[in-house]
């Protein structure tokens, strides 16, 4: 057999996991946008995104599609949720406007398609959580987003641990000086908390 190309540089990935994206501030493209209603029937925008430059663009679609290849089934894991309502109204405007920063010319007219394709920059940080085995394992998630010529001012968030005051980085559950988002899950047939 022959030795492949930048075989010695090549990182190791084991255990048929997927690569993990490494917390930081990335500039990513909004790949889809969903308007959805929350379990307790709130209207919430889902947005997916994906990387957009430097090594690591096109992280959740490669991810997608290999999960799609070898299970038959995929879930797209760069998702960020913000309710659009109550007290989250002022989160929800907050999210627009940093994308109408983020791409000059654009104003968001309340169809949501018409965020497909747009720039965003989106935080990301690890999430503890315990697998169905009661292993602790982490999952990376959009904390929340920015806009996108911001990302290089953002170091990476320190990891959010299940167990109360143990979170690296003060008393706002380590998200760095941004507040954590408002937001609910989806729907009750998500199993992973991202």
């Amino acid at each position: 057999m022959r030795k492949p190309e930048n075989f010695d540089k090549t990182e190791a990935i084991t255990g048929g996991e997927f690569k993990q994206l490494p917390p930081g501030a990335y500039v990513c493209t909004i790949k889809e946008a969903f308007e959805v209603t929350t379990q307790g029937g709130k209207n919430m925008l889902q947005l997916w995104l994906d990387i957009a430059e430097g090594e690591h663009r096109d992280h959740f679609q490669n991810q997608y599609a290999a999960a799609g290849r070898k299970f038959g089934d995929a879930k797209w894991r760069g998702t960020y949720n913000q309710l659009t309502e109550g007290e989250s109204l002022g989160y929800f405007k907050g999210l627009l406007l940093d994308i109408e920063n983020s791409n000059p010319g654009y104003k968001f007219n309340f169809d949501e398609k018409t965020l497909v394709k747009k720039k965003i920059g989106g935080v990301f940080g690890r999430e503890q959580y315990r697998n169905q085995k009661g292993e602790l394992k982490f999952a990376v998630k959009c904390l929340y987003c920015t806009e996108a010529g911001r990302v290089k001012d953002i170091a990476p968030p320190a990891d959010r641990l299940l167990e109360a005051g143990k979170a690296n980085g003060g008393g706002n559950g380590g998200y760095g000086e941004e507040p954590p988002p408002v937001w609910e899950e989806p729907g009750a047939d998500d199993s992973l908390p991202f």
